[in-house]
């Protein structure tokens, strides 16, 4: 019996990590690193776009696990270059005001 079994768990394992338990792959956000790449802050935009274009081969190549940290990775740049995108418009706007200010102030 133990060897039906084994048998059994290595042929879903093989099937799991094709297409049984992944059918479809993880999302690999590269619209959203494209954009926050384009338009936030390139230097964190530029590991998204690298992360979010492995997504899709490394889930054809039967590396869910794979698939899934570069999906991760994608969305954490992305984020990561949205949100340094969004201090330079704030550093930005926060100096504007203080010159506009000071300008008055003269």
């Amino acid at each position: 019996m133990s060897d039906e079994n084994a048998g059994v768990e290595v042929v879903e394992e093989v099937g799991g990590s094709g297409s049984v338990a992944s059918g479809a792959p993880p999302p690999n956000y590269l619209a959203f690193a494209i954009v926050t790449t384009i338009l936030c802050c390139w230097p964190l935009g530029i590991p998204a776009i690298i992360f979010a274009c492995q997504v899709n081969g490394k889930h054809e190549s039967g590396d869910h696990e794979g698939a899934m940290q570069a999906s991760k990775k994608a969305k954490l740049f992305s984020i990561l270059a949205l949100c340094g995108g969004g201090l330079i418009v704030l550093i930005w706007l926060l100096m504007t005001v203080i010159s506009i200010i000071a300008g008055a102030a003269n």
